[in-house]
C-alpha cells in the first residue's frame, strides 16, 4: 500500500505554506543543469521577504556558473533543510535573471555586502527570480505523518496552479 500523501493547495494558501516552511532556513541549494547535461548544486541565501511571498529571490554573480546554467536551462530545483526541526522542502521551478535595480534595492541586506562589495550598485550583482511550479515537504516538521522515509509516508506537496504572477513582473 502506498502511504505517499499529497495535498493539493492553490494560490495564496500554497504561497503562505511555502513561506512558513522555509522562513527560518537560511541557506538553500539550487540545482541547475549545466551545458554538458550534468546537475550542479550551489548554496545560496534566499532573499525573499514576507511581503513578496509569490517569488523566491536570490542574488548571484553575473559571472557565475549558476547564472550561466539558468540562462541556458532555466529549470531549477531549490532544496531547503532544517534537520533540527525535521523539515525538508524541495521546490521545482523556472528561474530567470531580472535586471531591475529597484528589486535589488528592495531585497538588499547587509549580509549581501560580503559577496557584493559594491553594494546594490555592484556591476556583478544579478537578481534571480525563481518561479515556483511545485513544492514537496517531507519530515515531521510541517505537520501530520511520520516523515518522508522510504515508502513515502507523510510527504506532502502543493501544486501552485493559481500562481499566475510567479516569474512575471
Amino acid at each position: 500500500m502506498d502511504n505517499h500523501r499529497k495535498e493539493v493547495q492553490t494560490g495564496a494558501q500554497a504561497q503562505h505554506r511555502l513561506v512558513d516552511l522555509i522562513k527560518d532556513i537560511r541557506f538553500a541549494m539550487i540545482t541547475t543543469r549545466a551545458a554538458d547535461g550534468r546537475l550542479h548544486s550551489h548554496p545560496m541565501t534566499t532573499q525573499t521577504r514576507r511581503d513578496d511571498e509569490d517569488h523566491l529571490w536570490f542574488f548571484m554573480s553575473r559571472s557565475s556558473d549558476v547564472l550561466h546554467d539558468i540562462r541556458t536551462t532555466p529549470s531549477v530545483n531549490i532544496s531547503y533543510a532544517h534537520p533540527g526541526k525535521d523539515r525538508y522542502v524541495s521546490v521545482s521551478g523556472t528561474a530567470r535573471v531580472v535586471d531591475d535595480r529597484a528589486i535589488a534595492e528592495a531585497l538588499w541586506n547587509p549580509m549581501a555586502q560580503a559577496w557584493f562589495p559594491g553594494g546594490v550598485q555592484d556591476p556583478d550583482l544579478a537578481a534571480d527570480d525563481a518561479g515556483v511550479v511545485q513544492f514537496d515537504q517531507g519530515g515531521r516538521g510541517g505537520g501530520r505523518g511520520g516523515g518522508h522515509r522510504s515508502g513515502g509516508s507523510g510527504a506532502r506537496g502543493a501544486q501552485l496552479k493559481d500562481w499566475t504572477k510567479v516569474g512575471r513582473r
